[in-house]
């Protein structure tokens, strides 16, 4: 089978355009390190509470840049309860070996591939009738945390919004329900007394008595994601450079915390801008300090949310745009 299985176009949550687009920020050295044990990794036990942490939600991905035959092209790996699949090639059938992949095609007997590492450095190999094709790969994981970092707080506000219309139908449904079962106790009660009932009593719909229930009757905390409307600018210490942020905070109460930031925001924008020159540019570079920083923002945030309204609220920040000029 000629390589061109590999060149089919892949996206993975807008992946193929976001790579062209990123910036490399790591050294030669990070990138030609081992890849952690695959099964390992994608199987371990998983807190689904850490919705923001990046290695949690790319456990199972391996993402490559490869050249094969003339061609470039990426490559990403997932894997799944039954094994790992190319999304890219889906008819290849993937067995992880000792240092990488083996993979054949059902339908062609007489192709089988190859994905090693050696050294750190991954070699890409094809053999099929035409004979073989040999290549190389380059791991692009610390690409793919850097979209994922970016994309994770759309992807969370999206699913929060989902979240928040299935809820919206389901109440509409169940009044709906209500005003049926309502009609249908009213016709029957309305019937004409010259009009024979059946004596099993279907034509009556059976109506359960009120219960007063023991749940509460005040509103339910729930999750809600913010996004500052406009992007904040300020000064890094030292060199002039200038840091351009946006800011998401995520939130888990009844709504109070978000009517606090939208009062507040003035406030609140005023202090991201201030704990910004606190920080230089090497300081804010690599997603550890971005993380770093993103705390300190959350704890001085609360702070400030707390001398004004009595209580903070903000569980988590978000960076939805980060930029240094």
């Amino acid at each position: 089978m000629p390589h061109y299985a590999f060149s089919l176009v892949l996206i993975l949550f807008g992946l193929s355009s976001a790579v062209s687009a990123q910036t490399i920020n790591g050294t030669d050295d990070e990138a030609e390190q081992a890849p952690q044990a695959k099964i390992a990794v994608a199987k371990a036990n998983q807190d689904i509470s850490k919705i923001d942490d990046v290695s949690t939600l790319l456990r199972g991905v391996l993402a490559f840049e490869c050249k094969l035959g003339g061609d470039s092209f990426p490559l990403v790996l997932l894997e799944k309860r039954r094994g790992w699949t190319m999304p890219s090639a889906p008819d290849l059938v993937l067995t992880e070996i000792d240092d990488g992949f083996a993979f054949n095609q059902s339908d062609d007997p007489l192709y089988l591939g190859f994905l090693k590492e050696r050294g750190g450095k991954w070699k890409l190999t094809e053999l099929d009738d035409g004979g073989v094709t040999t290549g190389t790969c380059e791991e692009r994981d610390e690409m793919l945390e850097d979209v994922t970092e970016i994309i994770a707080p759309k992807i969370l506000q999206n699913a929060l919004e989902l979240q928040g219309r299935v809820t919206e139908a389901e109440d509409r449904m169940a009044a709906m329900q209500s005003r049926l079962d309502g009609a249908g106790l009213a016709l029957c009660k309305e019937l004409p007394v010259n009009e024979p009932v059946d004596d099993d009593g279907e034509n009556c719909p059976t109506v359960a008595p009120d219960v007063e229930t023991a749940f509460p009757k005040d509103a339910l905390a729930s999750v809600a994601f913010f996004e500052f409307p406009a992007i904040l600018t300020g000064n890094l210490k030292g060199l002039g450079r200038v840091l351009d942020l946006g800011v998401g905070v995520l939130t888990q109460d009844d709504g109070t915390s978000v009517a606090n930031i939208e009062a507040h925001m003035p406030d609140l924008s005023q202090e991201v801008i201030a704990t910004m020159s606190t920080y230089t540019e090497q300081e804010v570079t690599g997603r550890e300090a971005r993380q770093a920083l993103a705390e300190d923002l959350r704890i001085t945030m609360n702070a400030t949310l707390i001398s004004l309204t009595g209580v903070g609220g903000i569980d988590k920040v978000h960076f939805t745009f980060f930029s240094i000029e």
